[in-house]
């Protein structure tokens, strides 16, 4: 599942950096929630590539490896981020970076999960039909 892992994080990484100039371009102000936009459709890219390859969805072995890797990319992901931003958060205490980075983790983790079991499955259930229909 590592290849689907460095999959997602090749569609991720650009994806999301065009998605923050894009809204940043609209909205000088923007507000959160482009990330789980960008997460989302990296997984169903990833979901779709999977099928056409194989025919077939996940074993839940297989989703949840897949999982921890795309949630190990998405931690270096956001790591990136607060170190670019690091000068606005130098009054955080220690307590406050852990529960920031708990709290981050864990939203990364449900936005996976989520992302995994409903959007990507049905992606994957269309190709799997489609091809089969096809035969």
């Amino acid at each position: 599942m590592t290849r689907y892992a460095l999959l997602f994080a090749a569609v991720h990484f650009p994806l999301a950096l065009a998605l923050s100039y894009l809204v940043a371009a609209i909205n000088p102000n923007p507000s959160g929630g482009m990330g789980v936009v960008a997460i989302i459709t990296a997984a169903c890219i990833v979901g779709w590539r999977f099928a056409v390859r194989h025919g077939r969805l996940f074993t839940d072995q297989e989703q949840w490896a897949l999982i921890s890797g795309c949630l190990f990319y998405i931690c270096l992901f956001e790591a990136f981020g607060l170190w670019a931003n690091r000068d606005r958060f130098t009054s955080l205490s220690a307590a406050a970076w852990a529960g920031i980075v708990i709290f981050t983790i864990g939203l990364d983790f449900l936005f996976l999960w989520l992302a995994y079991r409903y959007p990507v499955r049905k992606t994957m259930q269309k190709k799997i039909e489609k091809d089969e229909g096809a035969r």
